[in-house]
Order: C-alpha cells, then structure tokens, then sequence
C-alpha cells in the first residue's frame, strides 16, 4: 500500500465468521418469529376494532327496538281506553267498572307499570302494580274531600276496600296532570318518583274531551324505569362494559348497572334527578363528559361511534339519537372497554414472544455448533496462508474430511505447489524484466530530452508570434463562437483603455455600439467554411466617444468542420466615414439645388470620339422639355426626334468641339415641346 493511504474496510467485513455464522440462524429466526407475532397482534387488535364496533351497533338495534316495543303499548292502551270511552263502552262514573277494565289491560300488557285517569273534577282511578306482587287500586276525592279511599284487588280484579287511610291529595296537582293540561295533547311527561317505594316512573298522558271539545281528564300509562334498567343490564354488553340512557340534559334515565336516575337529598322531601356525570359507576361518568366534550349540549342527530382513551386503554362508544313522535328525546350509549376483547390477544402475545426467545436460544446453540464445525479447519487454512505471506512456502495442511472444506484444503496443498513452482519461475523472469526496464528508461530519457527541445522551439515561436502580435497598429482580437475574448493585441487594449486582465475572459459586445450589435452578431454567425472570412464597418465605444471601425473577421474550424473561433483584426475608419458622409449630405443638399432651380439641368461626360454618356437631369427637364429625368436617361433619343431637323446639325458634335476648345459655349435652337408647341431652347454649355 503506497504511503499515506489507509484501506477503507466494510465494518461488517471486520466481523469475525463465527459470529456472522450465528447471526445467520438466529436473526432470520427471530425476524420471523416477532414479524408473525406483531402481525398476529395487529390483526386481533383490528379484528377487535371491527368486533367492537359490530357489537355496540347490534346492541343499540336492540335497546332501540325494545323501547320502541314496550313504550309503544303505553299508546295503544290509552288509545284503546279513549275509543272506549267515545264508544261508550266505559262509563267514566262507574268505578268498578273503570277498575275491572284496567284490570283486564293489565293482563294483556303486562309492560305498563300502572294504568290510570284522573278527570277535571279531582277524581283519580288507578291500578297499578304494587311491590308485593299485586295491584292496587286508589280513588279519591278531590276539591275538598279530605279523605281518601285505598281499594286493593283480589286475583279475579274484583277490588275490595282496606281501612287504610291515606293523606288527602288532588290529582290534578299531580306533575304530569299539570304537563299534560298545558300541552293538551298526547306525550311522554316529565320521569316521577313514587313515595311509597321509591321506584322512578315514565307516564304517558292522552286527553279526553267532550264532542263539545272541552276537557274532561286525562288517561295516563305508566312505565317504571327499574324494568328498563333491568333489561339494560341482562344484555351483558361485556364483562365491564355498560348501556345506560341520557336524556338531552344529561340526565340519566337508565342504566345498566342498575343504579337509580335520582339521589336523595337531605332536607328534601322529593329526590333529584342524577346526572350522567354524576353516576356511581366511573364508566358511565368517563363517558358522559366525554359526549359533553365531543358534542355541545349532547345534540347528536344520527348514530355515532368514537373512542377515547383513558390510562392507555382505548374504550368503543356507540351514541344513537332515539325520538318518538310524542315527545321522546333521548340518547342511548354503549361503551365497551377494549380490554374486555383484548384478553386472549395479549395472552397471544405473551406466549409469542416466550416462543421467539425458545427459537432464538435453539438457534443461537445450532449455530455455534455448526460455527465451530465450520470455522475451525478455515482457521488451520488461514494460519498456513499467513505463512505463506511471510515467505514460508513449507506449510501443507491435512483435513480428514470429504465435503467442501476437505476439497479446499487439497486445492490449497495444490495451490502451494504451483506457488513454489512459480517463484523460482518469477524470480528468472524478474531479472531479465529488470534489464529490459533499464533499457526503456534509458530510450524514454532520449525521448524526454527530444520532447524538452521541441517546447522549447514552440515557445520561443510563440513568444516571436505573441510580439509580432503586439507590436501591430491594427487591433487584433480572438474570442470564441460566444463572443468571449481570449486574446487581445496591446494596441487593442490602448484603443478602448481598458486593462489586458478586464479584457481575457469578457464578451466583445459590450465595446460595440447598441444599434450595430444584432447587425455585428448576424454577420459573424454567417461564417462558414465556404465563407470563412467577413468583414463589415460597424461603430464602437471609444474614450473620445463613438467611432467608426473596419473589422476583417476570419473562423477558425475543427477537423470536423465546426466553428470554434474567430480571429478579428480591425482598424479605424471614423475620420474617412465622416468624409464621406459629408460628401454625401454635399450632394445631396447640390442635387436639391439643382431641382429646384428654373431650367433644365445636365450632367454629361464626353469620350474622344464626342460620343455622350448622360449622368443627371434635374426636373428643370420636365417643363422646358416636356420630358422627365428618368425618360431622358433611359433613352436620350427622345430629346434628339424632336430638336428642329435644321438646327440637329449645329447642335451636337460642332457643341463639343466648341466646348472642347473654350471651355465653355452657348448656342440656340428651335424644339418641338411634348404639348406641340415649337419653342426656342437656350443651351449654355461648360466643361
């Protein structure tokens, strides 16, 4: 390895075979075995979800459907005592028979806890179940009756009076009497408590009028709360889950843990209604003020499902809206803590892992074994290669074996053989390789001396071409096709004041005036290899301001014919294009003399043999001739046919002669105008 370069190794190559031999059996192992378990754990935790989520949605069905059963009978009953009453099948006076009828409802509803009617005049006949097993029946006396009368019934409902005085009361003043009046028509009142056994109550209430439409009492079907916490807590929901019932305020009106909807207060004769926060069982109150959190004032409209989580225990709620159209509004929630289903997967997942750590000891012992049976006969083979690094070539090595490792072991013994064979081979082939080197080094050393001689000859050329270069007048420039500069003369530099190092390396188009750069630009992309030279005048930026220039501009190409430079070499021409531009304004402001003056101008040149070549005509021509300028220098034959054939012979050639010799001459003749007239012409000749 050459000094001051380190070996970069794979870390994992550092690692010794037995080890990597282990890692092999157990990592595969253990992947699998954990991979299988975090699966399997995954897809109970999910078959949980689905499970949960289809058990609170069956139980809602069912609570749903038992309400719907057993509050709807409290209708039809008293739907059934007013058709009688409006019948006339029931006379409201007759007592016994009233008593004997509710008796028989009794019977055929066995859901209603108490059958009742109490008219406008204070009178109240009811049957209803007692808590020892049978019914009762009280009427009264309102107004001003200070007595009242307790009637219990034997089995045939034939009632039979008890000397059991009770305290007066009016049951009009009765709570739900009072709620019925004012809505006046049939609904659900407000949940009530009877004294006697403190069980709550649910009353149904239906009017009863005259034809007339006057109000004559009421019929009321009651319905004890106890019963509905009793078939809340025989659908065993789970081992620790609960069903319970709100109404919109967040009372309770049942509950599964068959807790009552009210508390007995101290001082006060009639208990308060509980709150759903205010239950004794912590889930129903964990999951009261969690429908408060999630939704303002418990207005939920359809079916709803959520989970919150409590001491890393997640727990499935089922919220389902349950109406009537007499007036219920009610909420009815399942909560179902998960680790009620989580049970068995977390036993699952125990034995799990108590498998993978079994499967990682039976791997981790297989595979030092087979490490070992392995590792050690390599190791033998290392050793001896180690040896034979050092230069040691006596080092066989003998394995009793018939598998692979035997073979390489015989393949090495071979291997040593042939190295001992081709060293004494190599160290002959050394010497005579060492002589031909010093051979060729000394060929490369004439060669390098050759080579040395040659730069040297092309840099004195390029240092005579560089000053040839330099010491030119005209400014001589190299860029490339993008217009960057790569050389530039000295006489370039001083011409535009700039620096050799701000030139190297910039575009030339900032030197170049706006208007002449796309004209510049167009032309050099114009050089080809069958036009390899352009040159055009265009104007530049100078220290003494804008001036004309002459730019000779060459390409150079590849052998592949593409355009990789441009030589320019450029001169100034300011002071010749201004003279020239002055010469042009001059003729042009003489031409503009000429055709406005009032005669007919020309401008001739006259050959040896006093043949003509007319130059100009001013407009004068067009009204002393009546023929244009362009007429007559496109064929000045139309002059000639219309000069008086008299006069034709005194007017050309003996005119050049005239003039020839004098320098000047003026002579008349007559002239046959475009318009007709015959006209006498002036002609004043000078050369």
């Amino acid at each position: 390895m050459a000094p001051g370069k380190r070996r970069i190794i794979n870390p994992v190559t550092r690692l010794s075979l037995q080890p990597l031999l282990i890692l092999s059996f157990v990592v595969p192992i253990v992947s699998t075995v954990g991979l299988t378990g975090y699966l399997s754990f995954r897809n109970g935790q999910q078959a949980v979800n689905e499970l949960a989520t289809q058990l609170v949605d069956k139980l809602g069905n069912r609570i749903e459907s038992y309400l719907t059963s057993r509050l709807s009978t409290a209708h039809t009953i008293n739907q059934l005592n007013l058709n009688a009453v409006q019948k006339g099948q029931i006379d409201l006076q007759n007592h016994s028979q009233l008593h004997q009828h509710f008796w028989q409802q009794q019977l055929a509803f066995n859901t209603v806890s108490g059958l009742y009617y109490a008219s406008e005049q204070g009178e109240l006949v009811a049957l209803e179940r007692s808590p020892w097993g049978f019914m009762s029946s009280v009427k009264a006396r309102g107004g001003d009756s200070q007595l009242a009368q307790l009637t219990m019934s034997n089995g045939q409902g034939q009632p039979y009076t008890l000397n059991v005085p009770i305290a007066s009361f009016d049951p009009r003043q009765l709570p739900w009497y009072q709620t019925a009046r004012q809505s006046g028509k049939p609904a659900w009142g407000a949940v009530y408590f009877h004294r006697d056994d403190g069980d709550a109550a649910l009353p149904l209430v239906m009017p009863l009028r005259n034809p007339e439409g006057r109000l004559q009492g009421f019929f009321m079907a009651e319905f004890r709360l106890k019963d509905l916490n009793q078939y809340l807590n025989d659908l065993n929901v789970s081992p620790s889950g609960q069903a319970f019932i709100l109404e919109r305020s967040g009372n309770l009106v049942a509950a599964s843990s068959l807790e009552k909807p009210y508390q007995k207060v101290s001082g006060r004769e009639d208990p308060i209604r509980l709150l759903g926060t205010e239950s004794i069982h912590p889930l129903i109150q964990t999951t009261t003020r969690h429908l408060f959190d999630r939704f303002k004032d418990l207005q939920v409209r359809k079916p709803q499902q959520f989970v919150w989580t409590e001491q890393n225990q997640r727990h499935f709620v089922h919220v389902t809206p349950y109406r009537n159209e007499l007036g219920l509004d009610w909420l009815v929630v399942i909560v179902v803590p998960e680790p009620d289903f989580m049970a068995q997967i977390n036993q699952n997942t125990v034995m799990t892992i108590g498998l993978c750590v079994f499967a990682t000891l039976i791997a981790m012992g297989v595979g030092v074994l087979t490490a070992r049976w392995l590792v050690n006969p390599l190791m033998r083979l290392n050793r001896a290669a180690e040896e034979i690094a050092q230069g040691n070539f006596d080092q066989p090595v003998y394995l009793q074996r018939s598998d692979e490792v035997g073979d390489l072991a015989i393949s090495f013994n071979e291997m040593l053989t042939q190295l001992k064979t081709l060293r004494d081979s190599l160290e002959s082939q050394v010497a005579e390789r060492t002589a031909a080197l010093a051979e060729t080094n000394r060929r490369l050393g004439e060669e390098i001396n050759e080579r040395e001689q040659i730069e040297l000859a092309l840099r004195e050329s390029e240092a005579s071409y560089r000053a040839i270069l330099e010491d030119q007048t005209e400014l001589i420039l190299r860029c490339r096709v993008n217009g960057t500069i790569t050389f530039a003369n000295d006489a370039f530099c001083e011409y535009f004041a700039l620096p050799f190092h701000e030139v190297i390396g910039k575009s030339y188009a900032p030197v170049v005036y706006e208007e002449d750069r796309e004209r510049v630009a167009l032309a050099l992309t114009g050089i080809s290899l069958s036009h390899p030279v352009v040159t055009l005048e265009n104007r530049v930026h100078t220290p003494s301001g804008v001036r004309w220039t002459q730019w000779n501009n060459r390409g150079f190409f590849n052998h592949e014919g593409t355009l990789i430079e441009f030589q320019c070499v450029g001169r100034d021409v300011d002071d010749r294009k201004r003279a020239e531009e002055a010469l042009q304004q001059s003729e042009a402001r003489m031409k503009d003399i000429l055709n406005t003056a009032v005669a007919a101008i020309a401008y001739f040149r006259v050959y040896p043999d006093f043949s003509r070549e007319y130059l100009y005509f001013s407009e004068g021509q067009t009204a002393i001739f009546g023929l244009t300028p362009q007429e007559l220098l496109e064929d000045i034959s139309l002059w000639r046919e219309r000069v008086h054939p008299e006069d034709l012979v005194n007017v050309l050639d003996p005119v050049n002669e005239r003039v020839c010799a004098t320098g000047t001459t003026t002579i008349e003749y007559r002239y046959h105008h475009k318009d007709g007239s015959l006209r006498w012409i002036s002609d004043h000749l000078t050369s």
